[in-house]
């Protein structure tokens, strides 16, 4: 998993000193000046209380200052696996349900009050300024500045993201609109689980029966569909140089009026959530075939209130797929870009 920690650009560790703490030599030297000059006979023990009270301050300010040293290791060393991380040496492990950005730093960001870092990726207040002008004008509407907030953030993600996946050649720590733009286009193609390929359709009942009958017709265009298999499978024709054989075939026109049109379409990065046809049973079949394979002769199905019946013969075939890819979808990217 990716880590997209959201980081506020200005210093915001707490002070360890207040502007009323005494220091050590104020404290001495007021002690000093409120004394009377002392003569040598009359030096008395020094008290129990000033003793303790000496050490008291000596062990708070040892606190204090180890608690800045190790203040200093911890964001170094962060600072250190964040580069590793970079150089590919260290894996910075992130749960998708994890939330990861602070919301006291966004509001802050929205309110125009800090720039704000989205995993390696810094968006400044400037960014934010421009991207909201193209969308409003009333910049008085503070939740209108949370929206464009949240959508510049979710960019900035995109662009992390495709940085850490190596699909942006040289990774910027600034944000970019362009390469913003790239990152989601990425997304919703080749980075994340896809298929592409290409379909042929012979439809038997498309909506109304036709003249002859259904039966009759579902035979007369099995007959053809299995002649363009075959001849598909063997390699004679192309997938397209099917389609145009079927256009030709202006004696389809007695059962699918609409045959030409029907006959082909191709499809590309379809996600696992989007359907290529209207039949479930197809769309899960398509996820099983191989790149380059081509399907059997499969039977779809047309669904008039919510009932099923065979209206088409089809044949696919796969010529991408992408099924190792942490994201099914551009959204579920996004989605793992969480603010509370």
């Amino acid at each position: 998993m990716i880590n997209t920690n959201f980081t506020p650009t200005e210093n915001n560790s707490p002070s360890n000193v207040s502007p009323e703490t005494v220091k050590l030599s104020d404290y001495m030297t007021n002690n000093n000046q409120a004394s009377s000059p002392i003569s040598s006979d009359t030096i008395k023990p020094k008290s129990k209380s000033n003793t303790k009270m000496i050490l008291g301050v000596i062990v708070l300010l040892i606190i204090t200052l180890g608690a800045g040293v190790g203040l200093y290791l911890t964001q170094f060393t962060n600072f250190d696996l964040r580069q590793q991380a970079w150089l590919g040496e260290v894996e910075i492990e992130n749960n998708a349900n994890e939330v990861i950005a602070n919301k006291v730093e966004f509001d802050k960001f929205a309110a125009r009050e800090s720039d704000i870092v989205v995993g390696n990726v810094k968006v400044t207040v400037n960014d934010l300024e421009k991207l909201f002008s193209i969308y409003y004008e009333d910049t008085s509407n503070e939740s209108l500045w949370k929206e464009i907030a949240e959508k510049i953030v979710h960019e900035a993600a995109l662009q992390d993201f495709a940085s850490r996946e190596g699909f942006l050649e040289n990774i910027s720590q600034n944000f970019d609109p362009g390469k913003a733009e790239q990152a989601r286009t990425y997304f919703e193609q080749k980075g994340t689980n896809h298929v592409s390929g290409e379909v042929i359709n012979l439809w038997f009942y498309n909506t109304e029966e036709p003249a002859m009958g259904v039966d009759a017709a579902r035979a007369i265009q099995k007959e053809r569909i299995d002649i363009i298999h075959a001849e598909i499978k063997s390699g004679k024709i192309t997938m397209t140089q099917a389609a145009e054989k079927i256009k030709a075939m202006s004696e389809i026109g007695e059962i699918d009026p609409s045959w030409v049109r029907n006959a082909y379409f191709k499809f590309e990065y379809t996600d696992p959530d989007k359907g290529i046809f209207n039949d479930p049973k197809l769309n899960k079949y398509v996820w099983d075939l191989e790149i380059g394979e081509v399907s059997e002769v499969l039977v779809g199905q047309d669904f008039d209130n919510n009932n099923g019946y065979d209206a088409y013969f089809s044949i696919i075939k796969l010529y991408e797929k992408e099924t190792n890819k942490e994201s099914d979808s551009v959204e579920e990217v996004i989605e793992k870009v969480e603010i509370n």
